[in-house]
């Protein structure tokens, strides 16, 4: 018994079939470890990986306090990466803040006349005076052309994009804001994740992609 097993063994080891699937294995084996591990890893909707920056994806509202909290560090983080990251801002007005979809609207309307990074300031560093006359404060402290901002606004131009954005958010079980990702991995404070990520945890994982990149 014992030679017909070896014997059996030993076809299976000499067939063309076998050699087939050991190279198949092999073959799927290379390009699963040496395909890019930050595509294969992305976990957030729309997600388009840019090979020359690694990109901090935010869903945020622009009434919520933690939001405004985590934009101090985000500016640091980006003052100390420039160059290197980018963000990737995605709008996820919550239901509870009144206000918090029209200032959304007004940093859209603001994009169009190129001053959304601005508008997207002075709405996070003045959290409690976002009703809509105040949003036209601001666009008027940042010279947009106001007839053009107006009419944004009344027509609620941005408003599928501002939809769109917050689709994509519940698609990926947000539950709250902000939520953080880097290379489309989730950002979590890696001491307690009921907690807000502190600006370490942004660090290491922006770090670790930075080195992805020396390393090809």
């Amino acid at each position: 018994m014992k030679k017909n097993n070896e014997s059996t063994m030993q076809k299976i080891l000499s067939s063309p079939i076998f050699f087939l699937g050991v190279i198949v294995v092999i073959f799927g084996a290379i390009i699963y470890f040496s395909g890019d591990t930050i595509e294969k890893d992305a976990l957030i909707s729309d997600y388009e990986h840019n090979p020359d920056v690694v990109t901090i994806t935010e869903y945020g509202d622009y009434q919520c306090p933690a939001c405004g909290n985590m934009y101090v560090v985000l500016e640091e983080i980006l003052k100390d990466y420039e160059g290197k990251v980018w963000l990737d801002y995605r709008h996820f007005p919550l239901s509870i803040h009144e206000n918090a979809e029209n200032a959304s609207m007004a940093s859209e309307c603001a994009r169009e006349q190129g001053k959304f990074w601005d508008m997207h300031e002075k709405l996070y560093k003045n959290q409690n005076n976002l009703q809509l006359e105040n949003l036209g404060k601001f666009a008027v402290e940042l010279e947009l052309e106001m007839d053009k901002f107006n009419n944004c606004m009344a027509d609620n131009k941005y408003i599928d994009k501002i939809n769109k954005e917050k689709s994509m958010g519940e698609l990926d079980d947000l539950t709250g804001t902000p939520t953080f990702y880097v290379n489309g991995k989730k950002v979590i404070n890696s001491e307690n994740s009921r907690y807000l990520p502190k600006i370490d945890d942004f660090r290491y994982l922006i770090d670790r992609e930075l080195e992805k990149r020396e390393d090809k």
